[in-house]
């Protein structure tokens, strides 16, 4: 698991450290040897070198000087859709802030004074973190692949009956039977079977039409008449947890 903090206090910085790292070690001890935090002291700074997917969880400050955290978070979303968002703010008149940028929390400061709020809001955010890690193990053209979870758009069958992997940039045709692959994605409360063989992931929903899905790239997944108040119901209710 890979964490970045960005706060230009240092003493603030190393304190919000301390926790995570804390945290992690006491609650999801099997998480610390491959846990890696970085610190940055100014959004600049890490947006520098900021890459998708590299990281699990990123900790604004929101009161930085020059780029405050939203914007910084802002500048993130557009390369990165799914990675976890996190807010170190002094005061809750802040927290609406973050609703732009599709935030998962807030770490309120002092830490040491909010710890049942850090606790709360870790222990939220933390199966999120789990979830970007998880893959799907597949076969295609004789050769076994992982398809990581966030990186799937939906699975569908093709006119020939072959199962079809679609994701940003791939269209993929894979040996794995659709059965085992929707046993699995259906244990993952991002995934819906919203038509007979298709399951959508709902995390790159755009917008939502009569029939059919509109995706982030694009896409058009269609929604079955049958399935339409359910699948409508069911996307409905996981954007409110989100």
């Amino acid at each position: 698991m890979k964490i970045a903090i960005v706060d230009d206090e240092e003493k603030e910085l190393l304190e919000a450290k301390k926790y995570l790292m804390g945290h992690i070690a006491k609650h999801c001890p099997d998480e610390v040897e491959n846990l890696f935090i970085e610190t940055f002291k100014s959004a600049e700074e890490f947006l520098k070198n900021f890459k998708a997917k590299e990281y699990d969880l990123l900790v604004f400050d929101i009161c930085l000087k020059k780029m405050n955290g939203v914007e910084a978070a802002r500048v993130v979303r557009k390369k990165d859709e799914d990675v976890a968002l996190v807010f170190l703010t002094s005061s809750r008149d802040f927290l609406l802030d973050g609703y732009g940028v599709f935030a998962a929390g807030y770490f309120l400061k002092p830490l040491s004074e909010h710890e049942d709020d850090f606790r709360k809001t870790f222990a939220h955010i933390f199966p999120k973190l789990k979830n970007r890690r998880k893959e799907l193990n597949l076969r295609a053209d004789g050769t076994s692949f992982s398809a990581p979870y966030d990186s799937i758009f939906f699975i569908d069958i093709d006119w020939r009956h072959r199962v079809r992997l679609h994701t940003a940039d791939k269209n993929l045709a894979v040996s794995s039977s659709y059965e085992n692959i929707q046993k699995e994605l259906l244990t993952d409360q991002r995934f819906l079977e919203c038509h007979h063989r298709i399951l959508v992931n709902m995390d790159k929903i755009d917008s939502m039409g009569k029939d059919e899905f509109i995706l982030t790239n694009g896409d058009k997944v269609p929604i079955s008449q049958r399935r339409q108040k359910e699948s409508k119901a069911a996307y409905m209710s996981y954007l409110v947890r989100k």
